[in-house]
């Protein structure tokens, strides 16, 4: 019995690492670059993509869903989630990629399918800017920023987090 469950292990673990460690070891560089592009996607399947920005570089892209519910995340070069955007606009329409680089480096974007039920959508990315921001961009990130902590409030139960769900949207309104 002992044996038995020992090899179970260890086939299971043997599995895991053939399939996990390549994701794992897959760096920002290995990615796709984030630019203009058309994809399918299937439902619960992630596409990621790299772009390499200085400090203080202003992005703004948007995700143009197609009959599939998206929700666009990104992270630093060290890991650290900055922004996520799933807006309740449901399966069309822009999700928005907007920030300024706190550091210089090499970025990653996610966009994924967040109803596995649906069997193939597409999107479309446009890179709207891309350039030194301009305190109206400035202005843009932050407000995008608070949109989305809003949209995270939201979405819990009772009324303190919807009432801190307002504030959010009125702090980004200016």
């Amino acid at each position: 019995m002992k044996r038995t469950a020992f090899h179970f292990l260890k086939r299971l673990l043997a599995a895991l690492a053939i399939c996990v460690l390549p994701v794992c070891a897959q760096t920002a560089k290995d990615l796709p670059a984030l630019a203009a592009v058309t994809r399918d996607l299937r439902g619960g399947e992630t596409h990621a993509y790299h772009i390499n920005l200085t400090s203080d570089q202003f992005l703004h892209a948007l995700v143009e869903q197609q009959d599939i519910d998206v929700v666009t995340s990104v992270f630093t070069p060290d890991g650290k989630q900055i922004s996520e955007c799933d807006s309740p606009n449901d399966r069309w329409g822009p999700e928005a990629i907007t920030f300024v680089a706190p550091v210089a480096g090499e970025y990653r974007v996610e966009i994924k399918s967040s109803n596995e039920p649906v069997v193939t959508g597409r999107y479309e990315i446009k890179i709207v800017a891309l350039r030194e921001p301009t305190a109206i961009d400035k202005s843009h990130a932050a407000a995008q920023l608070l949109f989305e902590e809003g949209l995270k409030l939201r979405r819990q139960q009772g009324a303190p987090p919807k009432r801190s769900a307002i504030e959010k949207y009125q702090q980004a309104l200016p």
